[in-house]
């Protein structure tokens, strides 16, 4: 396998490699480069399941929550399963805005207004509850 020394002198030859430009092979074509991940991202720039967006799109993934619940009230869609759906994208917001709340270490402009969609949020999810319960004990 090579040993000690053999690691080392790889190690190198790799660190060299990553701060030189791509170089051209016989053929023309520029070498390609794979870029390291790591292994915490996902697909498409999301952590953990949660968009890696800044507050305005956070803004506007609380807007489409008011408006799925706005569509789920208008279709009198009362069950409890989509009430645990909402429920969990409530959740996933909350985690969002935690997220921006500990990124946002120089104050940034929208955080008060992302604050406040939040709580329209929570306000207009916890209507849909009572709406839910009271078609359920109606039945």
């Amino acid at each position: 396998m090579g040993g000690p020394r053999r690691a080392g002198v790889r190690r190198r030859r790799v660190a060299r490699a990553r701060t030189r430009p791509a170089r051209r092979r016989r053929g023309g074509r520029p070498r390609r480069r794979r870029a390291r991940r790591g292994g915490r991202s996902a697909p498409g720039g999301a952590v953990h399941g949660r968009p890696r967006g800044g507050v305005g799109e956070f803004v506007a993934d609380c807007g489409k929550f008011e408006a799925e619940i706005d569509k789920e009230i208008a279709h009198r869609k009362f069950t409890m399963a989509e009430l645990e759906e909402e429920e969990q994208s409530l959740e996933r917001l909350r985690r969002w805005h935690r997220d921006l709340k500990a990124r946002d270490v120089f104050g940034a402009p929208r955080a008060a207004e992302a604050a406040e969609r939040l709580e329209r949020c929570t306000a207009q999810l916890a209507d849909y509850t009572e709406q839910v319960f009271e078609a359920l004990h109606q039945m």
